[in-house]
């Protein structure tokens, strides 16, 4: 009778214990599947707009100052050809800074560096996408020196043709000579005789204080 009685008591037990683990599964079940429906991506209904990611990375800024010998014009834009009358003083007004010719300044350019001074001549190039420096040539036309306006002033969208007074402190710059042929295809401020034997062009700017547009 005992024996019987311990055979039933088993059987209970195991299947109460079948029973536990069967609850369990099905808790641990789902569980599992209110996971896997949080983490899945609803699609959109028709009509709709595909939720954005604001975890995505900002698309790369666009160029931001001007380049340090130049503008990168990429575009190409055509400078404006005016004969409009063009009386324009920018910047700060000239303080009456050493007079330096042009021609002078391009062939020898360490001798005027760090130095504030006077250029005077026609506007024969400029940046023509953000208007961030112009260009003053030689009397012969032989040489251009290049005139940093910015951030002091955008040079006149006219400027080109223009007789320009401009004062400022000298630099010297070195164009490598990779990027050489970039400013020859863009612009006139480089001349033949300037490329040294490496292909670099050692070049006096401006960076002006400020100026004088007449036409």
């Amino acid at each position: 009778m005992m024996r019987i009685v311990a055979v039933l008591f088993s059987v209970a037990f195991l299947a109460w214990g079948c029973q536990k683990e069967a609850e369990k599964g099905a808790e641990k079940t789902a569980q599992q599947a209110e996971q896997e429906k949080k983490q899945e991506t609803p699609k959109p209904a028709p009509g709709q707009d595909t939720p954005t990611d604001d975890t995505a990375k900002p698309s790369e800024h666009a160029h931001g100052d001007e380049h340090e010998h130049g503008e990168e014009d990429h575009e190409k834009t055509a400078p404006t050809l005016s004969d409009a009358p063009l009386d324009e003083k920018l910047g700060e007004p000239l303080s009456g800074a050493e007079g330096v010719d042009v021609l002078d300044l391009s062939k020898n350019p360490s001798a005027y560096a760090g130095k504030t001074i006077r250029i005077e001549g026609t506007v024969t190039d400029m940046c023509y996408h953000r208007r961030g420096w112009f260009g003053i040539a030689s009397s012969d036309n032989s040489r251009v020196i290049r005139v940093i306006a910015m951030p002091k002033f955008q040079v006149p969208e006219t400027a080109v043709g223009s007789r320009a007074i401009a004062e400022g402190v000298v630099e010297v710059q070195t164009i490598p000579a990779e990027e050489v042929p970039h400013y020859r295809e863009s612009h006139k401020f480089i001349a033949d005789d300037e490329v040294a034997a490496d292909g670099t062009i050692s070049q006096a700017i401006v960076r002006v204080s400020g100026a004088e547009f007449k036409r």
